[in-house]
């Protein structure tokens, strides 16, 4: 603030103009329609005319979370800052819209602190310089976390209680769809996509019968014509989830409790024929681990010259143990099979019966 005197003139006062920016954001697509947004910024706009900030720019968040990662406006404010070097005000409508959580809201205000730009918002001006003004920014923040965590409460109850009416809330399984709704809450059960559905029960009865593994799986959902939703092939991994997951025979599963629901949704399988296709996922697993178990033992072998083994022994920096890796290849054409480790001073081959 600079003070002039003149001979016969009043006192004159020349206010600094301050360069600022202005950030605001719903944080649904249902308010981005209303006007909280063109609030937000009307507002915002009055305060900087008030204070003499003049606004280099104005960054709207439309319909995004408040998780800093899901927010790239926010994220070109604060490049916009670093980038500029003369931006001292980041003007809000309230700290909420600023960051939700008070672990993310100082780390956002450190960030801002480094480039010599300070937050100002427009309904809690009492967050300025001095004891007063932190003490005040801190219960700010606070509360703007404890309206977070009521919210996701309130949400995840919301949640849990659909759970149990027999809905799958989340993004549809593959294989399913969403149902025509009017509104945003899910009331309704997905129902079967007409082409990946007929496909992914065929391949999970088919596998049922014990004849089928899950790599054969994946060619013949090439030759069917299964494909992701992105278009690739149907990887053996995500036939390995399908052949797992309780939904597909009917189930509804509480992530949080664990608890099983009936669902509402039309199952691809019955209970009965899901248990076969477990009793198959475990009778392929032993009989692997059984596979792997003669190789081993076949090492012990010395009759055997297609299989040997090179051992090597390095210290456990942490307890001083010795630790004896054993790696058995094929002598014939050097491919690795297995590597195990054993940690201790050992003398002669271990025993894997």
């Amino acid at each position: 603030m600079c003070i002039g005197f003149a001979q016969d003139v009043p006192l004159v006062v020349i206010s600094k103009i301050m360069k600022g920016i202005i950030y605001c954001r719903v944080s649904s697509h249902d308010q981005v329609q209303g006007t909280s947004l063109e609030n937000q910024q009307s507002a915002c706009q009055n305060y900087a005319k008030d204070r003499n900030i003049e606004v280099s720019q104005v960054f709207i968040e439309r319909g995004e979370s408040a998780t800093t990662a899901n927010r790239p406006e926010l994220l070109r404010a604060l490049e916009y800052c670093h980038d500029k070097k003369d931006i001292e005000a980041f003007i809000v409508w309230k700290i909420d819209r600023f960051s939700r959580k008070a672990e993310d809201h100082y780390a956002l205000q450190t960030q801002l602190n480094r480039y010599g730009t300070r937050l100002h918002s427009v309904t809690e001006e009492m967050i300025n310089d001095g004891a007063m003004g932190k003490m005040m920014e801190a219960v700010f923040a606070g509360v703007a976390q404890l309206e977070n965590d009521t919210r996701k409460l309130r949400c995840t109850s919301g949640m849990s209680g659909a759970v149990r009416n027999g809905l799958y809330v989340w993004d549809p399984k593959f294989g399913y769809k969403r149902a025509k709704r009017e509104s945003r809450r899910i009331t309704l059960p997905d129902v079967q996509d007409e082409i990946t559905a007929p496909l992914l029960r065929k391949g999970m009865l088919l596998y049922a019968q014990g004849n089928t593994s899950i790599s054969e799986l994946e060619k013949l959902g090439e030759e069917w014509g299964l494909r992701s939703r992105t278009g690739k092939t149907f990887i053996k991994q995500r036939w390995s989830q399908v052949l797992a997951d309780k939904f597909y025979a009917g189930i509804v599963t509480d992530p949080w409790s664990f608890e099983e629901y009936p669902g509402r949704h039309e199952p691809l399988i019955t209970m009965e024929e899901f248990e076969k296709i477990q009793a198959v996922k475990n009778h392929f697993a032993k009989h692997k681990q059984a596979r792997i178990k003669n190789i081993l033992n076949s090492l012990l072998d010395s009759s055997s010259p297609a299989l040997a083994a090179t051992n090597s022994q390095e210290v456990n920096q942490r307890d001083g143990t010795n630790i004896i890796h054993t790696t058995i290849v094929r002598t014939r054409s050097v491919n690795i099979l297995v590597a195990a480790s054993s940690k201790a001073p050992c003398t002669k081959p271990l025993s894997l019966n």
